[in-house]
C-alpha cells in the first residue's frame, strides 16, 4: 500500500494505521523531519508524506535546559525557566503567566516564542517573538531580537545589543549601546532612546511617541499621521509627513517636514538644514535654527533667532516681537514679515517670479513693523516699511522701497535702478550713491501737498514744503549730473538725477508739474529745481 499519514507519539509510531514492529531508532536532524527506523515487518508501505506530532513539554518549576536543536515544545509556566544553552534551539516556545523565563544564551536561537506575562532574555538570537500584555524581552549584551511584535501592555528594551524591525504598540527602551533598526511605532506605542542608545528607520504613527532623551540619537525617523517625537538628544534626516510633530529641545539636523507637518524648536534647541516644503511648518521659540530651505511657514517668537533662512516661493516668516533672523535670502516671491519689537539683519530681497511669459513680476517681498538693519534689494524686490518700523542702512541695487509709515535711516543706490516711496519726514540717514536710473518719490501728508522751493550745494537737498521744511544729506552723487525735485500729482515729489548735457528748458516734466527750471533762476513758484554736482 502507500501509505500517506505516519504519526509520532511517544514511542509509537502509526503508518496510517498500521503498526510496524518495535522502534528501534527516532534520530533529531535539527528542524527537519526525523529519521525513523523500523525494526522489519512484513509488506514494509510505501510511504508518501509524513505527520509527526510533536511532543510538547510543560515546564512549571525549575530550569530545563536545551543545549542541541530539538523539536520539542515548550510550555513555561509558574516559575519555570528554559534556559537555551549555547547551540540549542527551540521554536514556538511559551513564556505564560508571571514568574515563568525563556533564558537564551550567547550561541543560542529561539523562533516565534510567545511571551504573555512572563519574561524572556536574550543573549543570543531571537527571531519572531510576540511579547503579549504583561510580558517582557530583555535583549542583552551581543543578543539580537529579529520581528519581534510588542503589542499594547508588552516591553522591550534593548542594551549593548540590536534589534531589528519590531513592530510596537506597547513600551521599547533603547538604552546604552542598544541599536534599534527600522522599528514601526503604531497604536499608541511608546519607544525611549536613552543616552547612549541609537535608533535608525523608525517609523511612528497613530498616535504613537517616540523620545530621545539627552544623549541618545535618532537617525532616518519618519513622523507620519497621529506621530509624535520629542528629541532632547539628537536626531537626524527626520521626515516629518501630515499630521506629525516633531518637538526639539537638543539637537535636529537635515529634517525634511512635508505638508501638514510641523517642526517645534523649543527652548534650548539647536536646528540646523532644515526643509519646509509647501504646507509645512517650523517654529522656533527661545532657540536657533540655521539654514531652513522655507518653501511653507515659519514663525520666530520670542528668543528665537533664525540663521541663514532661504525663503522661496510660497515660503512665509514672520518674526515676532523679541524675535530675530539673520543673514536671510528671500527669492522667487518669499515674504518675510518683521514685526513691532522684531530684529532683522544682513537679508538679502531679490527677485521675484513671473506668473506667465510677460507678466509683472511678482517680487519677493519684505514687510518692516520692527527693525530691518542692512538690507540688501536687487532684482526687482520690494520692501515695505510699516508705522513704527525703521530700515537702517539699506542697500538699494534694483528694486524699490515703500514707506507705509516708517522709518528709512540711510540708504546706498548702489545698483543701476533703485527707487524709494517715502514720506517727506520718514527719510533720514545720509542718501549714498545716488545715480541716473534712480527715483526718490517724497509723500506729502495731502494730495496738495508740494515744494515750494529748493536748494541743493552738491550733498544737502534742503526742501521748503506745505508740509514743512526739509533736509536730506547726499554721498557719492553721481558726477556729471543735475538733481532735479519735480512737484507731482498727489503730493508727490520727484527726486531724480539727469545728465547735464539733458538739463534743457526744452525738458518738461509731467504737465501737471510744470517745465524744468534751473537752480540758478528765480522764479516765483518753481516746481523743479537742478544743479550741476
Amino acid at each position: 500500500m502507500t501509505v500517506t499519514d505516519i504519526t509520532l507519539s511517544g514511542a509509537t509510531i502509526s503508518v496510517d494505521g498500521w503498526v510496524p514492529g518495535p522502534v528501534v531508532t527516532v534520530a533529531s536532524t535539527g528542524f527537519a523531519q526525523p529519521e525513523v527506523l523500523l525494526a522489519p515487518a512484513s509488506a514494509p508501505p510505501v510511504v508518501a508524506a509524513v505527520t509527526i506530532a510533536v511532543a510538547t513539554q510543560i515546564v512549571s518549576s525549575g530550569t530545563t535546559t536545551v543545549s542541541a536543536p530539538t523539536i520539542t515544545s515548550y510550555i513555561v509556566t509558574g516559575t519555570g525557566t528554559l534556559d537555551l544553552a549555547s547551540g540549542g534551539a527551540v521554536s514556538g516556545a511559551t513564556a505564560a503567566g508571571t514568574g515563568s523565563t525563556i533564558f537564551i544564551e550567547a550561541g543560542a536561537t529561539a523562533t516565534n516564542s510567545s511571551i504573555g506575562g512572563g519574561v524572556q532574555f536574550d543573549y543570543g538570537s531571537a527571531t519572531g517573538t510576540v511579547v503579549s500584555n504583561g510580558g517582557t524581552q530583555h535583549v542583552g549584551p551581543g543578543g539580537t531580537a529579529t520581528n519581534t511584535t510588542i503589542a499594547t501592555g508588552g516591553y522591550q528594551d534593548v542594551w549593548n545589543a540590536t534589534v531589528t524591525n519590531t513592530t510596537l504598540s506597547g513600551y521599547q527602551q533603547v538604552l546604552a549601546g542598544g541599536t534599534a533598526i527600522g522599528t514601526l511605532i503604531a497604536n499608541g506605542g511608546n519607544d525611549f532612546v536613552g543616552s547612549g542608545g541609537t535608533t535608525k528607520g523608525t517609523i511612528i504613527t497613530a498616535n504613537g511617541m517616540d523620545y530621545i532623551d539627552a544623549g541618545g540619537t535618532a537617525n532616518g525617523t519618519e513622523t507620519d499621521n497621529g506621530g509624535f517625537e520629542y528629541v532632547l538628544g539628537a536626531a537626524t534626516a527626520t521626515t516629518i509627513n501630515s499630521g506629525g510633530i516633531q518637538d526639539v529641545a537638543g539637537t535636529s539636523s537635515d529634517a525634511t517636514v512635508s505638508s501638514g507637518g510641523a517642526q517645534h524648536v523649543l527652548s534650548g534647541g539647536t536646528v540646523t538644514a532644515t526643509t519646509v516644503l509647501a504646507g509645512g511648518y517650523q517654529d522656533v521659540t527661545g532657540a536657533t535654527v540655521t539654514g531652513t530651505a522655507l518653501y511653507g511657514g515659519m514663525d520666530v517668537r520670542a528668543g528665537g533667532n533664525a540663521v541663514d533662512t532661504a525663503i522661496y516661493d510660497g515660503g512665509h516668516q514672520t518674526i515676532f516681537a523679541g524675535g530675530s533672523a539673520s543673514g536671510t535670502v528671500i527669492r522667487d516671491a518669499g515674504v518675510q514679515y518683521v514685526d513691532a519689537g522684531a530684529t532683522v539683519s544682513d537679508t538679502t530681497v531679490f527677485g521675484g517670479i513671473a506668473n506667465m511669459a510677460g507678466a509683472a513680476l511678482r517680487p519677493s517681498f519684505q514687510y518692516v513693523a520692527g527693525t530691518a538693519i542692512n538690507d540688501t534689494i536687487d532684482g526687482g524686490a520690494m520692501v515695505g516699511i510699516g508705522p513704527g518700523g525703521v530700515a537702517a542702512g539699506t542697500k538699494l541695487i534694483n528694486g524699490t522701497v515703500h514707506g507705509f509709515g516708517g522709518t528709512l535711516q540711510g540708504v546706498d543706490f548702489a545698483g543701476p535702478s533703485g527707487r524709494v516711496d517715502i514720506a517727506f519726514s520718514d527719510l533720514t540717514g545720509t542718501i549714498s550713491n545716488f545715480a541716473v536710473g534712480d527715483m526718490i518719490t517724497l509723500l506729502g501728508s495731502s494730495p496738495t501737498s508740494h515744494v515750494t522751493s529748493s536748494g541743493f550745494d552738491g550733498s544737502t537737498l534742503s526742501l521748503a514744503t506745505t508740509d514743512g521744511n526739509y533736509t536730506y544729506q547726499f554721498a557719492g552723487t553721481q558726477a556729471g549730473t543735475t538733481l532735479n525735485v519735480v512737484n507731482a500729482p498727489n503730493g508727490q515729489t520727484a527726486v531724480f538725477l539727469s545728465l547735464l548735457a539733458q538739463a534743457s528748458a526744452s525738458l518738461v516734466p509731467d504737465a501737471a508739474g510744470g517745465p524744468i527750471i534751473p537752480h540758478d533762476s528765480t522764479p516765483p513758484a518753481p516746481t523743479l529745481i537742478h544743479a550741476a554736482t
